[in-house]
C-alpha cells in the first residue's frame, strides 16, 4: 500500500512539473478597430462612420465601439455601438461642423481564457 501512495506521488508531481508555466494565465490578443466609410451631411450636421474589428475571431463580436470626431483639436463623442458578429459596427451622431479625423476606440474584453486588449484607430480625413 506504501509503495501505490509512493508512485502516485511521484506521478503527481511528475505532472506538476512538466505542465507549462503559463497553463493558467490569460492569452492576450491584439485589437485593431478601423474605419471602412465615413459620410457628413452639412444640412443636419450629422455624421456617420462605419467600420469593422481586426482581432482573433472569437475576439470580434460584442465589444464595445465608442466614436469621437475631432474638430479643431477637440475631441466630440460621436456615439457608441457594439460590434456584431463579424466585428463590424456603425456609428452617428451630430456635429457641428466637417471634422478633421475620427477616433474609434474598442474596449477591452475578456473570453474564457482569452484576453482582447483594447484597441484605437484615429482616421484623418481631407475636405
Amino acid at each position: 500500500m506504501k509503495r501505490i501512495a509512493t508512485t502516485v506521488l511521484a506521478v503527481v508531481l511528475a505532472l506538476c512539473v512538466s505542465a507549462p508555466a503559463d497553463a493558467g494565465k490569460p492569452r492576450k490578443k491584439p485589437t485593431k478597430p478601423g474605419v471602412t466609410s465615413y459620410s457628413w451631411n452639412p444640412v443636419t450636421s450629422e455624421a456617420g462612420v462605419s467600420g469593422s474589428i481586426d482581432a482573433v475571431e472569437r475576439c470580434e463580436p460584442d465589444r464595445v465601439v465608442r466614436a469621437f470626431a475631432i474638430i479643431g483639436g477637440n475631441s466630440q463623442p460621436l456615439d457608441v455601438t457594439v460590434s456584431g458578429v463579424q466585428g463590424v459596427w456603425n456609428v452617428s451622431g451630430p456635429v457641428p461642423s466637417y471634422p478633421d479625423a475620427i477616433k474609434v476606440k474598442v474596449e477591452r474584453k475578456r473570453v474564457g481564457n482569452t484576453v482582447c486588449k483594447r484597441g484605437v484607430q484615429t482616421q484623418a480625413f481631407s475636405r
